[in-house]
């Protein structure tokens, strides 16, 4: 049984294998810590992954409410995505609710920041296969 929460990082860990055995790149970031595993600061995102045919920069969420948070957290991720957008790749939050994985755009993220809206609900998101790299 995988851990709570977990499910779709072992997903995408699978796809970054499948990635990798075919000649591109896919990495999981992960924390700044200590020699002895001490937390100094977060990931700036989750993942990427870069084939011929894209280049994806993106953060992993599994939400078991009705919406998607956007916290402290997720507004760092944010911004440190939008580099990365600037830098040509496609940008975004991928969002479980439950079987229905969920693509957030960074740039959508952002305007509902600027809205001053708190979180987002599943059918503002696009429906996403992450398998479609490996087409």
């Amino acid at each position: 049984m995988s851990q709570k929460g977990k499910y779709l990082e072992k997903q995408i860990e699978k796809l970054i294998n499948a990635v990798i055995a075919r000649g591109y790149w896919g990495q999981k970031n992960h924390p700044n810590r200590l020699f002895d595993g001490t937390y100094l600061e977060g990931e700036p995102f989750d993942y990427y992954i870069m084939t011929d045919r894209v280049k994806w920069a993106f953060d992993t969420k599994e939400c078991a409410g009705t919406s998607f948070p956007i916290k402290k957290k997720e507004i760092t991720q944010t911004n440190n995505l939008l580099h990365v957008q600037r830098c040509g790749f496609e940008a975004f939050f991928l969002v479980l609710f439950g079987r229905k994985l969920c693509r957030f755009d960074v740039n959508q993220v952002v305007d509902a920041l600027e809205h001053g809206r708190k979180s987002l609900k599943p059918e503002e998101g696009k429906e996403f296969d992450y398998r479609r790299v490996l087409e």
